[in-house]
């Protein structure tokens, strides 16, 4: 087994690979058992991980760490991750402000055009002149 092909099988598996290391990668499969099977392993690890339930741990488990690396368990606050999630901040960068911004007064510009034409044309039809 080749250790410079094993550190690129999880990227295969993950479909990250580049295509031409992915196309190296799977010559040298076809002709490598070991490499085969580590990968049909990794797989394996994979499937298994997918089909694990995804909860929290039954007890906080950071009084103890804390008490074994000799810290009080109260100096640092742990925070839960479910209470994370409830209270995120959606935060933008400032070349998508901008391009908002941008959105924004193309939209305003257009929304104005309109309206303009429909009142020219509502005018040209009250003085009984063609419509344009």
């Amino acid at each position: 087994m080749s250790d410079t092909w094993t550190e690129h099988l999880s990227e295969y598996i993950d479909g990250t690979l580049p295509e031409a290391e992915r196309t190296a990668l799977e010559a040298h499969l076809a002709g490598c058992e070991a490499c085969r099977t580590t990968l049909e392993e990794l797989r394996r690890v994979v499937a298994r991980a997918r089909a694990l339930d995804d909860r929290p741990p039954a007890a906080d488990l950071w009084p103890g760490i804390a008490e074994q690396i000799g810290v009080s368990s109260g100096a640092h606050q742990v925070v839960s991750l479910a209470e994370r999630r409830t209270r995120r901040r959606v935060a933008f960068t400032v070349p998508q402000l901008a391009a908002a911004a941008a959105l924004l007064l193309r939209a305003a510009r257009t929304w104005r055009c309109t309206a303009r034409r429909s009142e020219r044309a509502a005018r040209s039809r009250s003085a009984g002149r063609p419509r344009i």
